[in-house]
């Protein structure tokens, strides 16, 4: 990973070959990178919206918007060896003319590329105006395409090519070097944005202010920041095309691995003030929890002792636990969630268990009143719907701590609940809430233990980032007798054979899910929604059966009245959106079906599948998908569901697909403001920075560094300085 330099390059402000420099004579802007991109040179007022749009609002912004790709027109072709195809061509204007379309506003400028070889017709279509930009005799170079044009007399010409007037066999910002090619925003020609980052990067990157300690950067053969910046935005001719376009150049690296870096020093940091905190270990002998676990008609998975184990260590250390359960679907996490609430209960101390909707925490409820009650425990419910006479008294149990484990919503948060002594606090699907929010709910006790869950695999670079203030416990080993769920894709003309098939599993008692990406109907008239759907599954193919509606506008009470009614079995068929998603438990349940497939990520469809075969009956989902060539590829994506059960992989498989921000349960990542890092990409990078991270706070760390990482990332993360 060093970062080599061609002899007589300076790596504080380039890279070996050639590269430009920022002019001895330019002044710095009066508020340097924070100057409003408005105020910058070469930025004219009609750009600063689009800008905007891009997330250029000042010049820092503008330096560090990168590429998104690069295209090599290093070579120059001379004219006479035109062939069709992408050339790139460097000469003098000549012949220039004008051609008017008669009955149209617009035309085409025409003109000849000439050099010491012969001379290129090429021709620019309604851009008239160009005329004035290229005068004969002016020096131009032009990229583009060179095809055969017309009849009995063909000839080879370049049409609508980029160009740059006043450059020459040199090059410019657009040719004769490897350029870049940004993401673009209505409005903003890729042209203008490259022009205006070529000048601004060639201006002011060599002045952005060094932050990496220079014993990191040695460490890991590093460049400046400024060498980074003025490498991507004006590679050098001998740079690696192919590195560049995979971020894998040490420029890259070089930006990654500071991002990284600091972000992993923030996380880490907080951990270490977490840990110096002090409470009251328990260390009594776990007597709620022997009677619970002898009461249960089964005993606990390998995983779940081992991580029962890790939780009780935490517990017993004296400093407040800090812990990510991630659990497959249906692999137990709940039993060793109230086995941790257990132990704070004997310690007499009180368990808050939250979960991010009503229908999760109702689930949760009944399922921790079942286990803890016969124990004499008292559950306490808090929600926002409750009615003030019983939200009162439920108030004064939690105050007084007559309520020892309190199960809830977002209510749980409100500033009018206190814990007499909250000892741990439990958050399910953690993802779903802010990190903020999860501070929120420790605030309530002094200093309480954390347990944070999630059913979404999330693969172990990304959890390190989004909780790497936690450690991390798995349960990768699902319950003796669970079946994995008989998985199939299917297009549009099995939808007979398969309602006979969701037919019989009915009329043999059982029930099934229908599942729609939206609520109402679409512009599209083919898009099949659920509240359309409901109408017709029950007027039609299971005509005499009662079909049931749920999605996220109902009103919590008929959310909640419905999927009463499914789960006693009073409703056969449930036709939904992803409300479903988590918490669902309905044991009679058998079959799911999930239509416009192609719409959800893969993480998010294993997890709707897990809501079947979760009693005795075998289960069975089916996945629709369209036709045409968008259904081709949905089917090829959704093939590994047919073949691969487990949780973790098929999250591997989701972010390699289609990138963090769009996977259900990880939108938080887009939300941390990561600039230049990919969870997948980066592996390497995430270790690495950890790694230094932690070797840094080791010994060696400086008061600096640690300003800065809770600067960059303190407000996101919910961080707080202290130590």
């Amino acid at each position: 990973m060093a970062w080599q330099t061609r002899k007589g390059a300076d790596a504080s402000t380039g890279v070996g070959g050639r590269q430009e420099r920022a002019t001895a004579g330019d002044p710095p802007l009066a508020q340097g990178f924070a100057t409003p991109i408005g105020e910058c040179p070469g930025v004219r007022p009609r750009m600063v919206e689009p800008l905007a749009n891009l997330g250029i609002h000042t010049l820092a912004d503008a330096i560090f918007h990168l590429p998104a790709r690069y295209e090599d027109r290093r070579e120059l072709r001379p004219v006479a060896r035109v062939v069709p195809g992408v050339n790139t061509l460097a000469g003098r204007v000549a012949n220039g003319r004008v051609q008017e379309r008669r009955g149209r506003a617009k035309g085409y400028f025409e003109c000849l590329i000439v050099d010491g070889s012969g001379a290129c017709p090429v021709r620019w279509y309604n851009q008239i105006y160009l005329s004035r930009q290229l005068p004969d005799g002016v020096a131009a170079v032009v990229h583009g395409r060179v095809d055969w044009v017309g009849g009995r007399r063909p000839r080879l010409m370049m049409v609508n090519p980029e160009f740059e007037a006043g450059a020459t066999a040199d090059g410019g910002a657009h040719a004769g070097r490897i350029v870049p090619i940004y993401p673009l925003t209505r409005g903003l020609p890729q042209r203008t944005l490259r022009q205006l980052l070529f000048d601004l990067a060639g201006q002011f990157a060599g002045q952005a202010v060094e932050h990496l300690p220079v014993a990191v950067r040695e460490q890991h053969g590093l460049p400046t920041r400024a060498a980074a910046l003025l490498y991507l935005h004006r590679p050098p001719d001998d740079a690696d095309l192919d590195a560049l376009n995979a971020a894998r150049s040490v420029a890259h690296h070089r930006l990654i691995f500071e991002e990284l870096y600091f972000l992993q020093l923030a996380l880490l940091w907080q951990r270490r003030l977490r840990r110096q905190g002090r409470r009251p270990p328990f260390r009594r002998p776990a007597v709620l929890g022997k009677r619970l676990l002898a009461r249960l008609p089964f005993t606990l998975t390998a995983a779940q002792r081992r991580v029962v184990q890790e939780i009780d260590a935490d517990l017993a250390s004296g400093a407040p636990m800090g812990r990510l359960l991630q659990g497959d679907v249906g692999s137990g996490k709940t039993i060793v969630a109230v086995l941790a609430c257990l132990r704070a209960v004997e310690h007499g101390e009180q368990a808050a268990f939250l979960a991010p909707t009503e229908l999760l925490a109702r689930q949760h409820l009944d399922s921790i009143r079942r286990l803890v009650e016969p124990l004499d425990v008292r559950v306490a419910w808090l929600a926002g719907g409750l009615p003030a006479p019983q939200r009162r008294a439920v108030l004064a149990e939690v105050a007084a701590g007559d309520a020892r484990i309190v199960v809830g919503t977002h209510a749980l948060f409100s500033a009018e609940v206190a814990f007499r002594d909250l000892g741990l606090a439990v958050v399910d699907e953690q993802h779903r809430f802010g990190v903020h929010q999860r501070l929120r709910m420790v605030e309530k006790g002094v200093a309480p233990h954390l347990l944070a869950m999630t059913a979404t695999p999330i693969p172990r670079t990304l959890a390190l980032t989004l909780y790497g203030d936690l450690d991390l416990s798995l349960l990768d080993e699902l319950p003796p007798g669970r079946k994995p769920v008989e998985t199939v894709v299917r297009r549009e003309p099995a939808r007979t054979k398969l309602y006979a098939g969701v037919r019989r599993q009915i009329e043999a008692g059982h029930q099934v899910y229908f599942v729609y990406p939206t609520v109402e109907q679409e512009t599209d008239e083919s898009a099949r929604s659920a509240t359309r759907m409901a109408e017709e599954l029950e007027a039609r193919p299971f005509r005499g059966f009662r079909v049931g509606l749920v999605h996220g506008r109902l009103a919590g009470e008929e959310r909640e009245r419905v999927m009463a009614a499914f789960a006693a079995g009073e409703i056969q068929v449930l036709v939904a959106t992803t409300v479903v998603e988590v918490g669902v438990d309905v044991a009679n349940a058998t079959v799911m079906i999930v239509e416009h497939a192609e719409r959800f990520g893969l993480a998010q469809l294993h997890q709707l599948r897990g809501r079947v075969g979760r009693g005795n009956a075998p289960g069975y989902c089916v996945f629709m998908v369209g036709e045409g060539e968008q259904g081709k590829e949905a089917r090829e994506r959704l093939a590994i569901l047919e073949a691969e059960s487990d949780g973790f992989k098929l999250a591997e498989a989701d972010f390699a697909h289609r990138g963090p921000g769009e996977i259900t349960g990880t939108r938080q990542w887009g939300d941390m403001g990561l600039r230049f890092a990919d969870p997948i990409r980066d592996r390497a990078h995430f270790l690495l920075a950890r790694q230094t991270a932690a070797h840094r706070l080791e010994g060696g760390i400086t008061g600096d560094e640690i300003a800065r990482s809770l600067r960059l990332w303190g407000d996101r993360l919910g961080l707080v300085e202290g130590g």
